[in-house]
């Protein structure tokens, strides 16, 4: 007998609980936390009540501008703000809001008091999760971005850290002897570099992502979005005629399905 397809709400693929810190925490520790969980982000809450949401962006401003997380709380922070969902919103209207508002998602539902609680959280991976349960397999040509960064073995941490902040991008690739070698993320930094208190005067090549994860450049949302689950990543360079000719997001993909839709 056929397993019966989950229905495809955002309660069906929110990631919950959500890792939450309080906005009196030091900045120090909430970043602890983020690589201690391994996640991008965490919504910082008052009272209960989410204020906004830490995510990896502002880490990388503060090291590109100060080269230092600064000794400040973490409700402090210019945090990024977020839309409202319900475990009943339509994945397709959670992309739809994530695409054209470039917003974060944040799920609540009611308690025994009528009161608003924070149920979970969307995450443009969560939203690749559910696309691919679908069996469609759109054309990515129109969400690859062409541009791709990149920086030898031998720069700093602080160049990548630079780069990333001032390009608006979350990752470069990282090359050795003029070949692709790796890719240094948000994520890197995150988990790589700043618990374990390393320079970021060291060279970036040392803490990469290697070998480099690649694609061919001509392949559907589907393909390309089960090869970053399969490989646990959320940047999938693409090759054309043995060159990086571009570069997508999870992101990226979950615009290409709500486009197709």
């Amino acid at each position: 007998m056929q397993a019966q397809k989950r229905q495809m709400t955002a309660g069906n693929f929110m990631s919950s609980p959500v890792i939450t810190v309080a906005a009196d925490a030091d900045l120090v520790d909430a970043v602890s936390v983020m690589a201690l969980r391994n996640v991008g982000n965490v919504v910082v809450v008052e009272d209960e009540r989410p204020v906004g949401i830490l995510t990896e962006r502002e880490l990388l401003r503060y090291l590109a501008i100060r080269k230092e997380v600064p000794d400040i709380l973490a409700g402090e922070v210019p945090l990024q703000g977020f839309s409202q969902l319900t475990p009943e919103t339509k994945i397709e209207d959670a992309a739809r809001i994530m695409v054209n508002k470039r917003s974060r998602l944040l799920v609540f539902r009611r308690d025994q008091y009528w009161q608003q609680k924070l149920a979970g959280i969307i995450t443009a991976s969560d939203l690749l999760r559910a696309f691919l349960e679908t069996g469609k397999n759109p054309p990515i040509a129109r969400v690859i971005r062409k541009k791709v960064f990149t920086l030898d073995y031998s720069r700093t941490i602080l160049a990548a850290v630079k780069t990333m902040y001032r390009r608006g991008v979350g990752s470069v690739v990282v090359e050795k002897d003029g070949q692709p070698y790796g890719i240094f993320t948000e994520r890197d930094l995150l988990k790589n570099v700043l618990p374990r208190h390393v320079s970021l005067d060291e060279k970036v090549g040392r803490y990469c992502a290697h070998p480099l994860k690649t694609y061919r450049r001509r392949i559907g949302a589907r393909t390309a979005g089960r090869f970053m689950v399969e490989n646990a990543i959320k940047r999938l360079p693409l090759k054309y005629k043995g060159k990086i000719a571009g570069i997508v997001t999870a992101r990226d993909l979950v615009e290409a399905f709500w486009r197709d839709l």
